[in-house]
């Protein structure tokens, strides 16, 4: 795709699926979208257009999963919290094929072994840069690859 001559549609459409391999529609439209409230309108365009239409969904340098990668690693080191660190979570292992919530499901296995990996690789690069980066990043508050079962009810149903 022609990145200069791209139509405003085209990069709405890009955006929506790339937000829909990430977070599943079920989890997008009903949990996180709603809790904006009369904002929702506005904060749906600018992430489905700018965020991820225009930026997340440019995979001409990194790939989705490099991507997600990426942005779960900056969300997580920047203290926010469980949540969009847990929906980032969840996202990078529906990148590595993780559906349901069926625990003796190999894809759901292989994912959360390779999630905690990535967790704690990140937690040893907090602690490697030093305290205040320890205390910034709030590693303590991160979520756990249970955690998407428990808090979100699973990797989603979506193919």
């Amino acid at each position: 795709m022609d990145r200069h001559n791209i139509h405003p549609l085209a990069i709405h459409a890009r955006g929506l699926t790339t937000i829909h391999s990430i977070y599943g529609p079920s989890l997008l439209h009903n949990r996180i979208f709603p809790q904006w409230g009369h904002h929702t309108a506005d904060i749906q365009h600018m992430e489905l257009f700018t965020v991820y239409g225009l930026y997340l969904s440019d995979f001409t340098i990194l790939t989705p999963l490099e991507t997600e990668l990426v942005v779960f690693v900056t969300i997580s080191c920047l203290g926010l919290g469980m949540g969009p660190a847990l929906w980032h979570l969840r996202g990078l292992g529906r990148l590595l094929g993780a559906r349901g919530e069926d625990e003796r499901d190999q894809r759901i296995r292989m994912a959360k072994d390779v999630l905690r990996g990535v967790k704690m690789g990140v937690m040893g690069v907090v602690d490697f840069v030093g305290e205040e980066f320890e205390r910034r990043a709030k590693c303590e508050n991160w979520p756990n690859v249970g955690d998407v079962g428990r808090v979100l009810g699973g990797w989603g149903e979506d193919a």
